[in-house]
């Protein structure tokens, strides 16, 4: 298996928590949805760009392979990766008593735990 596919999975597992939080701040101070998404995704890309610059970039494949929808399922669905969902689950559950509409939040949060169920189920 390619390391490089649980890296890049990492990198974008950090921008997605970004554009949570960012969106999360934005909520609480305007009522505006446009300028509600737009503030938040123009955050989220100044985020990412410094993210790139903080964070190592992932070490250059020998020669490309062709990302296959299995790879991306052994790498995403690995048992070390549960306590990731299961935090992520964590967050949004909380979320959703802070946050307005919160029948998403918790609908993400059982998405997630069964996803870390999935994970704590496999034998590697």
């Amino acid at each position: 298996m390619n390391t490089n596919i649980g890296a890049y999975l990492d990198r974008c597992g950090l921008r997605l928590l970004i554009l949570v939080a960012c969106f999360a701040f934005v909520n609480a101070f305007t009522d505006d949805a446009p300028l509600r998404v737009f503030a938040a995704v123009a955050a989220t890309l100044a985020a990412a760009g410094a993210l790139d610059r903080v964070l190592p970039q992932p070490e250059a494949c020998a020669r490309i392979r062709t990302p296959s929808l299995r790879g991306f399922a052994e790498a995403a669905f690995r048992r070390s990766n549960a306590k990731r969902f299961i935090t992520a689950a964590l967050l949004l559950a909380a979320a959703a008593f802070f946050l307005p509409f919160r029948i998403p939040y918790i609908a993400a949060a059982g998405v997630l735990a069964v996803l870390a169920a999935v994970c704590l189920s496999r034998r590697n």
